[in-house]
């Protein structure tokens, strides 16, 4: 373990070991068998990671980028899907949980809530149709796609 961790990274960090741990016993499996690893989030969801940004006043556990880091290091040893959902997940809720807490919109405090609810894991989409993202509609936010190409010719989509 890290000598330079504080005592609450050491204790997320152990924590993201024991879920990973348990993701890396299942990931051969689901690999072989094309399967989604549904168990994976219901353990994040029972270990309270789902709501690792959010902040603790709206029931979450209010972790900085420095707490943050530590655990998105060692989630990945388990199962690097997994890892990649949950931090599509847990880094746009860090950036609404700071602007909930600079404007206390009623609307963000309701979303931010919801972080962790059994319907699944949020997770916004740069796809094309980002008006029709659920996040910016449940803030009143209007988003306006922005299509262009990346080097090598392919279509690269955005927001702004």
């Amino acid at each position: 373990m890290n000598p330079c961790l504080s005592e609450r990274q050491r204790e997320l960090v152990e924590l993201a070991g024991r879920l990973a741990d348990q993701f890396a016993k299942r990931a051969a499996d689901h690999d072989l068998d094309n399967t989604f690893p549904h168990e994976n989030y219901d353990d994040l969801r029972a270990a309270g990671l789902l709501r690792l940004t959010v902040p603790t006043e709206l029931g979450g556990q209010g972790a900085d980028l420095a707490e943050v880091f530590p655990v998105l290091e060692r989630l990945p040893m388990g199962d690097a899907s997994t890892a990649l959902a949950v931090t599509m997940h847990i880094s746009p809720l860090g950036q609404w949980a700071s602007v909930w807490r600079r404007t206390g919109n009623p609307r963000l405090a309701e979303l931010l809530s919801m972080a962790d609810a059994q319907a699944g894991v949020f997770m916004p989409m740069n796809n094309g149709r980002a008006k029709q993202f659920i996040g910016a509609s449940a803030l009143g936010v209007q988003l306006s796609p922005v299509i262009g190409f990346d080097e090598t010719g392919h279509d690269s989509r955005a927001t702004s």
